[in-house]
C-alpha cells in the first residue's frame, strides 16, 4: 500500500457503520496526561483537528520509556489478533507521512534478525512464512547475503536471518520534540513538571483536571501516561517492565544501513550518524566471556526500576560488556566514543498489545497506553483524535478497548 491510498483506506474501513458523525465539536478542551511518543502524538494529532488542548507531563517530555527506547519501528512479527499486525503496518506508513509533516530523521532500510538457539530459530522461521501469508515483504537470508548489504557485519555465512524489508528506526526523542513543538505551534499547550491529581466532575461530565499547578478547565481527558497507568487509574493492564540499555554514541561515519537484531544485542545507526545499540541486562544471572555476572545486589537494585546507573564504575561495566560483544561483529565499533548510557522500562501490556478506548467508568475519560509505543505512535495519534473529535467508534481498534482487559 503507498502513501497515497494510505488515508482513503482509513476513511473506508476506519469507522463503524453502526456510528455516525453527528454532533461534532473540534473545539473541546482535552486534556492529554502524559508527553510521551504516545500521548505527544495524540496531542499533535487533536491540535490539527482542530482541538484545545493542554499536555501536562510530571517531569520532562521524553523522560522515561520513549526517552529511553531503541527505536526501532517494525512490523516484523506474526502479532495476533491480525488487526495488531495490521495496525503496525499502517503505522509505519503513518509514519512516512509524519516524516515529511513534522520534519523527522527516519532510517528506513529494513532489519536483520536471528536467534542463537536451532528452536528459536525454527519458529523464527515459521513465523517468516506467516508473515509472508499477510504479504508482508519479507524473506529469510543466509549470512553471506546479508554480508552484501552490510558488509562491515561479521555474518556466519550458514545462519539463516530473517529480512524484513519494511522496517526502519527513529530517535524518539527528536519525535516527541517536534510533535509538540508543532501542537504548540497550532495553539496547544505543553505544561511540566506539572503532576495529575484527579478530575473534577460536575453533572456527571469532565469539568477540570486537579493538577500540581491548580485546576485545568476540560471536556475530555486522555490518559496516555506508559508505566504511570495502572497507579493512576487503579486498573491492572501492565506487566512488569523490563529493563534494557541503550548507548548513544557521538556521531561517526557510516558502518551500518539496516536495523540489526543480533541475539545479544541490537543496533542501528541514524542518518546524522549517531548509532544506538540497545540491550537487555547483559551482567543478570550470568557472566559474559571474562567478565564476572551481577553482584548479588543486582536484583534488588533493579526492583527500583532505575533509568540511571548507581555509579559511574557500574555504568562503564555495562557499557563495556555491551560493546566488546557488539564489536566481535561489527569491529569499526571499537573507534565509537560514547554520547549516553541509561536504562529504559518499556512498559508491556497483559494483552502484549495497545489498550485504547473510552473508560466507562469515567465519563469523558480515555486511556492510550501500548507496547511498542514507538511504532504505533502516529496511527494510534491519528485514530485516537478521529473517534474523541468526531465522537465515533473506529472499527481498527475494536480487538484494543479497555473492556477486555479491565
Amino acid at each position: 500500500m503507498n502513501r497515497r491510498n494510505f488515508t482513503r483506506m482509513l476513511a473506508l474501513l476506519a469507522v463503524s457503520p453502526n456510528q455516525s458523525f453527528g454532533n461534532i465539536n473540534k473545539k473541546d478542551r482535552i486534556v492529554v496526561i502524559g508527553a510521551g511518543i504516545i500521548g505527544s502524538s495524540i496531542a499533535y494529532h487533536l491540535t490539527k483537528m482542530g482541538a484545545e488542548v493542554t499536555v501536562i507531563e510530571r517531569d520532562l517530555p521524553a523522560a522515561h520509556a520513549s526517552g529511553k527506547n531503541f527505536g526501532w519501528l517494525h512490523a516484523s512479527y506474526p502479532t495476533k489478533p491480525f488487526s495488531f499486525h495490521h495496525l503496525l503496518k499502517l503505522s509505519l506508513l503513518a509514519y512516512q507521512n509524519l516524516e515529511t509533516e513534522i520534519d523527522i530523521d527516519i532510517h528506513w532500510g529494513g532489519s536483520f534478525e536471528w536467534s542463537a538457539s536451532k528452536e528459536n530459530q525454527k519458529i523464527l522461521t515459521k513465523e517468516i512464512e506467516i508473515q509472508q501469508g499477510y504479504g508482508v515483504p519479507i524473506s529469510m537470508i543466509n549470512g553471506k547475503q546479508a554480508h552484501e548489504l552490510e558488509p562491515n557485519v561479521e555474518f556466519d555465512e550458514e545462519i539463516s536471518i530473517a529480512f524484513s524489508k519494511l522496517d526502519g528506526a527513529v530517535d524518539a526523542n527528536e519525535v516527541v520534540k517536534k510533535l509538540l513543538k508543532k501542537t504548540i505551534s497550532l495553539g496547544g499547550r505543553v505544561l511540566y513538571p506539572v503532576t495529575y491529581k484527579n478530575i473534577k466532575t460536575k453533572n456527571g461530565k469532565i469539568a477540570a483536571v486537579k493538577t500540581s499547578v491548580g485546576e485545568i478547565e476540560a471536556d475530555q481527558v486522555v490518559f496516555a501516561c506508559g508505566g504511570d497507568t495502572d497507579e493512576l487509574l487503579k486498573i491492572d493492564i501492565l506487566n512488569k517492565s523490563k529493563p534494557e540499555i541503550i548507548l548513544r554514541t557521538q556521531p561517526m561515519k557510516k558502518i551500518i544501513n539496516r536495523v540489526i537484531v543480533h541475539p545479544s544485542f541490537h543496533i542501528h545507526q541514524q542518518k546524522n550518524g549517531v548509532v544506538t545499540i540497545g540491550a537487555t541486562n547483559p551482567m543478570a544471572d550470568t557472566s559474559v566471556g571474562n567478565l564476572q555476572g551481577a553482584p548479588i545486589s543486582h536484583s534488588d537494585r533493579l526492583a527500583l526500576m532505575p533509568e540511571v546507573f548507581p555509579d559511574a564504575a557500574l555504568e562503564k561495566r555495562h557499557a563495556e560488556m555491551i560493546l566488546t560483544i557488539a564489536q566481535q561483529f561489527i569491529p569499526q565499533l571499537e573507534a565509537v566514543k560514547l554520547k549516553d548510557i541509561v536504562i529504559g522500562w518499556i512498559p508491556s501490556t497483559h494483552n502484549g498489545g495497545p489498550v485504547v478506548g473510552h473508560l466507562k467508568n469515567i465519563p469523558g475519560a480515555y486511556i492510550a497506553t501500548t507496547n511498542s509505543g514507538v511504532t504505533f505512535a502516529p496511527i494510534i495519534g491519528e485514530l485516537v483524535a478521529k473517534e474523541i473529535l468526531d465522537r465515533t467508534n473506529i472499527n481498527l481498534l475494536e480487538d484494543f478497548r479497555p473492556d477486555h482487559f479491565i
